[in-house]
């Protein structure tokens, strides 16, 4: 039965925002750091870096995949925004709207019922198990992986339908997008390969012609794509891989236990989380290893009875494992791989399509008893019934979503979360404490770093947060101490030599300042922070030529560092080169809205040029935002002076 297509689409947007719109008041979050906030390759639109640097993935050496087309979506995002996190979420959500779009016409095909196929697209859209993806902008490569991958498949399907070579062509775009978006899209090869055997439904039981013909010719292309991908994944990304990890204790039943997990999940999403421990990771589990072993007879036996009968519940299954089938060498490779929901948006869309399916078995069933029973009544009954219980399904995932978005933009919350779930994780205690500090809980927060120190007594990230920390309250003793242990355990760690620099420059030791920062820059040629902070010291010196080349050398590296920005501003101002001075602390402001001195600086330079009128703009603003504290009476009483004067 055809339903109009704006129909669909109009309620897929309604039931989206419905559940996700709460996502767009989130931020950033764990990979988040790497991947956008410190990620300077997204600050410039530099494609051909996207696609031959390893860098591009997460902008830090050991990046563990090659993605350019989702660093790339992260560009437009900064491009359009800067490092606003609302927009980067509203892509996310706008990906998983195109997700459970491409699931509906898809649906299409395979359920042969344009009413049912809109059931799985809201499945997909409302399965609480997805929320994270919306939520977790780093997750956005899940997302464009899986709506690559539905694409290709939609192509490839009207292909077999009759349709022209273009949707070939098509096709293998589509797929390459979405393994340049994440590798996991190699899944989709499986599922191309079987589904003429299995998924079609009026040729489940055989090919008809050649076998070149009906099977070979269609997949050898992608085959050809997913080759080819994987030469230049390892040319350009498996180098610089970094598994520093212990292995998993089980890695077979590890695999088992991630896999039963992840549909599980799709069963009864509770409880969800950021990261799900898999306890086959340290020990082994005899009742948990029977659990495992009986389904996946139990699901085999299935497959391989009904692959005749159901073809399609057959196929869509096999897509499902497929999807989770790329999270094999993660156990292997080291326990930072914990279970992530977001993981499942490939195989997600085949467990919608069957979840459909199932739904319209049992209403079928329920409608044939009413009929033969000559209870036309009950078969009404069923209806009735099947739909309230629909209309209670969709109420509650709306609510469920909305919480899980609720969880997501409160930091602390998400991370007391992961630690519940995982106490064993000595991220998620690092990542609770950080949560903590950044609300200046500082009790809280050094509660939690020596937390993560229990778990891993060796751990040289929980050693800086605590040098962090005793910076913070001023304790310059005890952070060098920290700090001294930080590069004991991990001497190539640049934050730490930063941090150290910090604490020479508040005791007025420029030496040992520099010292540090030399040394932080040596560990990273590329490091604008380094630079700007060494044009600091220059600057503080009197030596104003050397600090400007370092200003600039900053900015060559990262255009928004803001350091460098501010500070050859007011090197500017010193010169009196107001034209030039307005050029750096503009740019600063317009980089980031929040920075109240370069918008304060800003102003007093277009002063001395005579532009009143913006003055009193500018001034009026940072007036209006500064906080009520005496701490910031000194330059709420500049600014007002400023004002008088230009009135």
């Amino acid at each position: 039965m055809r339903i109009p297509l704006w129909a669909v689409g109009s309620l897929l947007l309604v039931l989206v925002l419905a559940a996700h719109s709460g996502a767009l008041g989130g931020g950033f979050h764990y990979d988040d750091r790497a991947s956008v906030r410190e990620n300077l390759g997204i600050r410039v639109w530099q494609p051909l870096f996207y696609l031959t640097s390893p860098l591009a993935v997460s902008g830090e050496e050991g990046a563990s995949g090659y993605r350019p087309v989702t660093v790339a979506s992260f560009a437009v995002n900064y491009a359009l925004g800067g490092l606003d996190p609302f927009g980067y979420l509203i892509g996310n959500l706008l990906a998983h709207l195109a997700v459970s779009w491409m699931v509906f016409v898809v649906g299409r095909i395979l359920l042969r019922d344009d009413r049912w196929a809109a059931v799985a697209a809201v499945i997909y859209a409302l399965h609480p198990v997805n929320a994270e993806a919306v939520n977790y902008v780093t997750a956005r490569a899940s997302l464009l992986a899986a709506l690559g991958a539905l694409i290709a498949f939609w192509a490839f399907l009207r292909r077999r339908e009759g349709g022209g070579v273009w949707w070939t062509v098509a096709g293998l775009a589509a797929f390459a997008a979405a393994l340049l978006s994440k590798e996991s899209a190699v899944a989709l090869v499986p599922a191309l390969a079987l589904y003429p055997w299995l998924g079609e439904p009026s040729r489940g039981r055989g090919l008809g012609g050649t076998l070149i013909g009906r099977w070979v010719r269609p997949i050898l292309p992608y085959v050809v794509v997913c080759v080819g991908y994987l030469v230049v994944w390892t040319s350009v990304a498996a180098a610089n891989m970094d598994n520093r990890g212990s292995p998993a204790a089980y890695p077979v039943w590890t695999l088992m236990e991630l896999t039963g997990r992840s549909l599980w999940l799709w069963v009864w999403p509770w409880p969800l989380g950021l990261d799900h421990p898999l306890t086959f990771v340290k020990r082994f589990d005899g009742m948990l290893a029977g659990v495992l072993l009986v389904t996946a007879v139990g699901l085999a036996t299935v497959v391989l009875a009904d692959r005749r009968r159901y073809p399609l519940l057959v196929w869509g299954t096999i897509w499902a494992l497929a999807g989770l089938a790329p999270l094999a060498p993660l156990p292997w490779m080291t326990v930072k791989g914990l279970l992530q929901e977001n993981r499942l948006a490939f195989s997600a869309a085949a467990l919608a399509w069957l979840t459909a399916a199932a739904i319209r078995g049992v209403m079928a069933y329920g409608s044939r008893r009413g009929a033969s029973g000559g209870a036309r009544p009950m078969a009404a009954w069923w209806i009735r019934g099947a739909a309230a219980v629909g209309l209670v399904a969709v109420v509650g995932a709306v609510a469920m979503n909305r919480a899980r978005s609720a969880v997501w933009n409160d930091d602390v919350r998400l991370w007391e979360e992961a630690v519940r779930l995982t106490p064993e994780s000595r991220s998620a205690h690092l990542n609770l404490g950080v949560s903590h500090m950044n609300r200046q809980e500082y009790d809280r927060a050094e509660a939690e770093f020596r937390r993560a120190l229990v778990v891993a007594p060796d751990y040289a990230h929980a050693y800086y947060a605590l040098g962090l920390l005793e910076i913070r309250r001023e304790r310059y003793d005890e952070a060098e101490a920290f700090l001294a242990k930080t590069i004991a355990l991990a001497s190539d760690y640049s934050g730490s030599y930063h941090a150290l620099g910090d604490v020479a420059m508040k005791r007025g030791q420029s030496q040992a300042a520099e010292a540090a920062f030399q040394h932080a820059l040596a560990l990273n040629p590329r490091d604008a922070k380094a630079q700007a902070k060494l044009g600091l010291l220059a600057q503080r010196a009197g030596d104003l030529a050397s600090a400007e080349s370092r200003y600039r050398a900053a900015l060559e590296e990262d255009p928004d560092q803001t350091l460098a920005r501010n500070n050859l501003g007011i090197l500017y101002v010193r010169r009196r080169d107001w034209p030039r001075a307005l050029e750096q602390f503009t740019a600063a402001a317009r980089r980031d809205p929040d920075d109240l001195d370069a918008a304060f600086n800003q102003a007093m330079t277009l002063d001395m040029l005579g532009r009143k009128d913006e003055v009193r703009m500018i001034l009026q603003g940072v007036l209006a935002r500064l906080p009520d504290d005496p701490e910031f009476d000194a330059r709420r009483r500049a600014a007002q002076a400023i004002l008088d004067r230009s009135r």
